[in-house]
């Protein structure tokens, strides 16, 4: 009785406007942090409801059948030839579970889709990870020590044009300077080629997201598997009238249930199937588990390798600005252009460093926990 029911409930939902799912693509957009594969989703779900369309309706039908001289009809024996017309209608309980299923499906494919599209966005730009903050606080301390650096070019001008300067440490000078605008205008290339991106990176390792995915892909393998379970099953009611020349109105009806004896090896196989299925998430490198644990694997690692290098850099910084003191603590010739030229190093040195903290804070969420 309760297939019964869920049958035609399901039934008449496929034909109600779709006011409901209108108000559920409203709800999404409103919400900028969702994921929305509407175009996606509504090919499922319309593929699901064109399926179980079919499958839940039920078959009517007409027959005109002719029976020989001398055949077996309802009274007995005829010495004639007979024709009786019938007119019926067939519902099949296996088809309306195969068309409820297929619905399911439809939803299922839908999820797993709406999972694995994040899942594959954080993985492809998975390289720059982090970067693109790094970046832009990269580009700020550059952009706001501009001004610092046009300053050092003027002062060198003018040292050289009041002879207590150089040409050579003019050009040292300039050529640092332009240095300095080439670090600058790379940093924005960068940046501006991340910014053009529609792949959003995750704010969290993946492993979590991968273990939805995987639940999401399980679930759409095992709808499958129940609906190639039904396959060999056939339970159906049929009933109509018929009328011949000997009888002008009759009813009949029939109760059909069979099954399909290659059933029995398809019930060993399913379980296997699905195994092999869980075991392939797992371990297929073309999987997105198994690319969002070596994403993980890898980011974990990088941030072990930023702690180094920033306390390489550190000691860089701390050694320029050591040498910074010592010059302007000197009367060595040539003192401003040496201080001019530390500082530059130091600012460019500085801004590395400003990138390498800022990539490990974004990437601090995968550090390994001791």
């Amino acid at each position: 009785m309760r297939t019964w029911f869920m049958a035609a409930s399901v039934f008449v939902s496929l034909f109600v406007p779709q006011a409901a799912r209108a108000q559920e693509a409203t709800t999404s957009s409103a919400e900028p942090s969702t994921f929305r594969l509407d175009d996606y989703c509504e090919r499922v779900r319309e593929a699901g409801k064109s399926t179980a369309a079919v499958l839940l309706g039920p078959r009517v039908g007409v027959q005109a059948i002719k029976f020989p001289a001398g055949g077996d009809l309802v009274l007995g024996q005829t010495t004639a030839s007979e024709t009786q017309l019938r007119g019926y209608t067939q519902y099949s309980i296996t088809d309306a579970i195969h068309g409820i299923l297929a619905l399911k499906l439809g939803e299922a494919e839908c999820r797993r889709q709406r999972l694995a599209q994040p899942l594959e966005d954080a993985i492809r730009v998975a390289a720059d990870q982090g970067r693109r903050l790094a970046l832009s606080r990269e580009v700020d301390f550059l952009k706001e020590n501009d001004e610092v650096v046009a300053g050092f070019e003027r002062e060198a001008e003018a040292r050289q044009r009041a002879e207590v300067g150089t040409l050579q440490e003019l050009i040292e000078i300039q050529t640092l300077a332009s240095a300095f605008r080439a670090q600058e205008a790379e940093t924005e290339d960068e940046l501006s080629r991340l910014d053009a991106s529609a792949l959003h990176e995750a704010t969290l390792p993946l492993a979590q997201r991968a273990a939805d995915y995987e639940q999401a892909s399980m679930d759409v393998e095992r709808l499958g598997s129940h609906i190639r379970e039904i396959t060999p099953w056939t339970f159906s009611v049929s009933g109509g009238l018929a009328a011949n020349g000997v009888i002008p109105v009759d009813w009949f009806g029939t109760v059909e249930l069979s099954y399909n004896l290659g059933g029995l090896v398809q019930g060993a196989a399913e379980p296997l199937l699905l195994s092999a299925r869980e075991r392939e998430l797992q371990s297929a490198t073309y999987e997105l588990v198994y690319a969002a644990r070596v994403v993980d694997a890898a980011l974990g690692e990088s941030v072990a390798h930023l702690k180094r290098q920033i306390s390489v850099i550190e000691k860089e910084v701390e050694g320029l600005r050591a040498e910074e003191t010592l010059l302007e603590g000197s009367d060595t010739p040539g003192r401003l252009t040496l201080i001019a030229v530390v500082k530059l190093r130091l600012l460019a040195v500085q801004a590395r460093l400003v990138y390498s903290r800022a990539l490990a804070e974004q990437r601090r969420p995968w550090e390994p926990q001791s």
